[in-house]
């Protein structure tokens, strides 16, 4: 026959291992489906090549365009107006395009319009699409 202090014992000590066993099956329960869950991964950002631009005297003009747009306009004159009250344009070789895609700057000189010009430098970064 068991004393009372080790009915005591022994009742604590089965309460002790149901709370662990359940504690035990709620763990691996969460684990499951923790699993199960689907997980949607964050798409990486896409990113474009873009050519943009340093207008030395600036007072309004812009350029910026896709590198893609550029190869596909090489030699044209390109404008830089932007939000400026005259127009100046750029041209651009294919050789220029070539060096822009090896990372160096190019250095071109707009056309002469307002009686003056401006000195433009462009430069390739990648950019959010």
């Amino acid at each position: 026959m068991k004393s009372k202090l080790e009915s005591i014992v022994l009742n604590r000590r089965a309460a002790i291992f149901q709370t662990l066993g359940t504690l035990g099956v709620l763990l691996s329960a969460n684990s499951v489906l923790a699993q199960e869950q689907p997980v949607c991964p964050v798409p990486e950002p896409k990113l474009v090549k873009v050519v943009e631009s340093e207008i030395g005297k600036n007072h309004g003009h812009e350029f910026m365009i896709e590198l893609s747009d550029l190869v596909r306009a090489g030699g044209q004159s390109l404008d830089i107006q932007g939000e400026s009250g005259h127009p100046h344009t750029i041209v651009i070789s294919n050789d220029q395009i070539i060096a822009l895609m090896k990372g160096e700057h190019v250095v071109l000189v707009s056309s002469k319009d307002a009686g003056h010009t401006h000195q433009v430098t462009l430069l390739l970064v990648e950019r959010e699409a």
